[in-house]
């Protein structure tokens, strides 16, 4: 659920000086926020990784008929919104932070094309996207600062992203996994045909490791596609 919605249901609170300050400023509150690849948010230790189709519900009426650009559930940024007002862009004035945000929204799941030419002429290897090795050449957009989050492309669905019949796997430290509610989803997700990937973390967060099984996965399932 985006963070609206969780406010809404009484979740969760506004933090005026977290993630949700810098989604009021930019109007995405009402965004659940995912990576067209790997994981990138590191203050995480599971991850949900979801199928490629999951944008098709959100560019579609519920007749099934294309929706037009502008009414469509889902968009998509070439770099992490979150980090615009703070790292991407820090010195820039907030009305030209949000324009820029705006200036680079592109449709789902339009942007797909625009993801294939950056993979194509930015980078010496598309897998580079992958691994964290990055492009070799900034593109149109030169934002210099920040870490990976700058390149990796954002995909954000209004209001709710379903798991049920979205989900291609599901990554647990094995702290989380050995809960019951877990062990009751794991054993669902399984069922369903979901990938569940449990591991030991290897640093003190588990993120690194989170990272590179997520790389690792996306890696061997793309190759068995080829």
């Amino acid at each position: 659920m985006s963070t609206k919605r969780l406010v809404e249901l009484g979740i969760r609170s506004l933090d005026p000086r977290g993630s949700s300050r810098v989604e009021e400023l930019l109007g995405t509150i009402d965004n659940v926020f995912t990576f067209a690849g790997p994981f990138r948010y590191p203050y995480t230790e599971c991850g949900f990784l979801f199928t490629s189709g999951t944008e098709h519900s959100f560019a579609i009426d519920d007749i099934g008929n294309t929706l037009p650009a502008g009414q469509r559930r889902a968009t998509a940024s070439p770099f992490d919104t979150g980090g615009i007002i703070d790292y991407l862009l820090p010195n820039v004035a907030l009305a030209n932070q949000i324009q820029f945000h705006r200036r680079h929204e592109i449709p789902v799941p339009d942007y797909r094309s625009y993801f294939r030419e950056t993979l194509s002429i930015l980078f010496s290897s598309p897998w580079h996207y992958l691994d964290g090795t990055g492009p070799d050449d900034p593109g149109p957009i030169e934002v210099k600062e920040g870490d990976d989050r700058r390149w990796t492309f954002e995909v954000r669905f209004k209001s709710e992203l379903p798991l049920p019949g979205n989900l291609l796997a599901v990554f647990l430290p094995t702290r989380t996994a050995r809960q019951s509610w877990a062990r009751e989803k794991i054993a669902a997700w399984k069922r369903d045909g979901v990938g569940v990937d449990i591991y030991v973390p290897n640093d003190e967060n588990g993120w690194g490791t989170l990272l590179g099984r997520s790389i690792l996965y996306i890696t061997d399932y793309l190759h068995k596609l080829r």
